[in-house]
């Protein structure tokens, strides 16, 4: 074995190693942030009076608790997501990583984002059957439910099934079946992203314009939007776009491509450097506004403590994820070169006389 070849190997160990603590890392970070939600609306609902409880039992409508059972169902898949990280990333450290060994975090994935598509629907179902489509004032008419809208959820429980389907047939061993699945998980990755979280973005950014003009607000500044997996959420986009096309070339490679696996793994490790950078850019903010709002007097709850440390746990995450990904790309590098010097093979012999 050549001097470069165990220096390929030797990275490639250390590669796993930094790959496992990114994991852990992002995983507890990513279960503490979503715990901290429902313990920051536990926290909330405790300070209802007992006695109003019986009241709003009893006016509360069902589609209201069906949509909020929904988002519930949401943040516990995304518990799930967090824990089934941290246990893949000690298989890929042991085993190497293999497409079957993330199937569970797929899955996980792709039912938060059902069971939040499907809540949001029957909200928007729900708010359309209590208001009138426009309110009227002062001579003038506004909507205030727009069922169109109504759209923008499906087409991401559609994304969500896409995604379910598409990664299912990526792990057949045939080239069309794999192919077919990467890019239906394209597909599905565009409508989660792109279409469904384009009201999300309007609303956040108007959201945010409105707080930095606001002259009596709080000194603060809103951190930038994050998608699904608490990465500023266009560069998350960017990174799993480029993620996905790289699935459908490797589609097309055969397990002797070994050059063309080096330049995949290549790109790859570029997405998941982008990747890192919104995790740091999102989860830095989030944690400089936190650490503003609990300093503020008069603070008692425990919950916003709780997602406080998971943001910071998942910025200290994206850091070793960038490490882990440059320690990629240079064993990449090194495994390419390695190939491309391999001398050619003999001729074979000449037939006896």
């Amino acid at each position: 074995m050549s001097e470069e070849t165990i220096s390929a190997s030797s990275i490639i160990t250390q590669t796993k190693n930094v790959g496992y603590y990114a994991g852990l890392a992002f995983g507890i970070g990513y279960i503490l942030t979503f715990v901290g939600i429902i313990a920051l609306v536990a926290e909330i609902l405790s300070y209802i009076p007992s006695y109003e409880w019986s009241i709003i039992m009893a006016t509360i409508p069902a589609w209201l608790v069906a949509g909020l059972v929904c988002y519930l169902l949401a943040v516990i898949c995304a518990i799930a997501l967090g824990s089934s990280i941290i246990k893949n990333s000690k298989s890929a450290r042991e085993h190497g990583l293999e497409i079957n060994i993330i199937s569970s975090s797929v899955s996980s994935f792709s039912f938060m984002i059902l069971f939040a598509g499907i809540g949001s629907i029957i909200l928007i179902n729900g708010m359309s059957s209590v208001y009138s489509p426009y309110y009227y004032g002062y001579g003038y008419s506004y909507p205030v439910v727009n069922l169109p809208f109504i759209a923008y959820p499906i087409s991401q429980v559609v994304g969500a099934i896409l995604l379910l389907i598409g990664f299912r047939a990526y792990r057949g061993k045939q080239t069309d079946s794999k192919i077919v699945g990467a890019i239906l998980m394209l597909i599905s990755i565009i409508l989660i992203y792109i279409i469904a979280y384009a009201p999300v973005r309007d609303a956040y950014n108007s959201y945010a314009s409105f707080i930095n003009l606001y002259p009596y607000g709080p000194t603060v500044s809103l951190p930038p939007l994050s998608g699904p997996l608490l990465s500023e959420v266009n560069v998350e986009t960017i990174a799993l776009l480029i993620a996905m096309i790289c699935a459908i070339l490797i589609a097309f490679l055969t397990y002797e491509a070994e050059v063309k696996y080096s330049i995949v793994g290549i790109v790859l490790s570029i997405s998941t450097i982008l990747f890192s950078i919104g995790l740091l850019y999102f989860n830095f903010s989030a944690v400089s506004l936190f650490s503003k709002l609990l300093s503020l007097p008069g603070n008692r709850l425990i919950s916003p403590w709780i997602m406080f440390f998971g943001f910071l746990v998942l910025g200290i995450s994206g850091i070793i994820v960038l490490i882990a990904a440059c320690l990629c790309i240079v064993a990449s590098l090194k495994q390419l070169s390695t190939q491309t010097r391999q001398p050619a093979a003999p001729p074979p012999p000449p037939p006896p006389a």
